[in-house]
This record gives structure tokens, sequence and C-alpha cells, in this order.
């Protein structure tokens, strides 16, 4: 899972074998290991509300999303889950949620065997 955080936003991307699994258990997450300095960890899971909810707590970003959104969006050609969430009276923090397509060009030391096709690519 791929995650980018810019502003008061955050976006994560999940190849083919992880919206699986989150389907299948509720639960997929991530690390960023900075040795010493500890681990980050960031993960998707699913959740009985009804609105989608990010919660950032012992250096883990959680973005918590309703079990039938998950589930609709895993089995259908939906590319991403969208929303946010009000800060304060001044801001809000934007959630990205999206199915990884594989680039159009090769890059090196890139495995995008696990991508989605992109659905730019014309053959």
């Amino acid at each position: 899972m791929k995650l980018r955080i810019k502003d008061n936003s955050i976006r994560l991307r999940l190849m083919k074998s992880e919206v699986t699994e989150l389907a299948d258990k509720g639960r997929f997450e991530s690390h960023i290991n900075f040795g010493t300095d500890g681990k980050m960890t960031y993960a998707i899971t699913k959740w009985p509300n009804k609105e989608i909810d990010v919660k950032f707590e012992s250096n883990k970003i959680e973005v918590r999303i309703p079990t039938t959104q998950i589930d609709d969006w895993a089995n259908s050609e939906e590319v991403s889950i969208e929303s946010s969430k009000t800060i304060d009276e001044a801001s809000n923090l934007k959630i990205l949620v999206e199915k990884d397509f594989a680039c159009l060009t090769d890059r090196a030391g890139e495995d995008e065997s696990d991508a989605y096709p992109n659905p730019n690519l014309t053959c």
C-alpha cells in the first residue's frame, strides 16, 4: 500500500491483493520503519459506522471505512473512495483511497505485477 500525505490530505493506493485482503480480513496495514526512531503504521480498516473516519494515535494512521462501502468498492470497477473529515471550523482532512494502476511507462525497480490494469493503456 502506498501512502501519500500532502498538507491536509491523505491518499492510500492499494494493489489487487491488498484490496482482496482488506475485503476478506477487514484490515490491511503497512509500516514505515525509521530504525531507532521507531515505526509508523498506516492502515485501512472496515468498521460498522456509516461515516468514513481517520484516527491518528501512537504512531498509527488508521482510515476507517464502512464495511459495506469497502465490500462494494472491492467487488466493482469503482476506482476510489473519497471523503472529508472536519477537523475544526477552519479545516478539513481530505481522504482518498484508490486502486493502484500500473504505470503507462516502465520504471526500473518497480514490480507492478499486482497492479490494476491502467485504463489509459491502449493496445
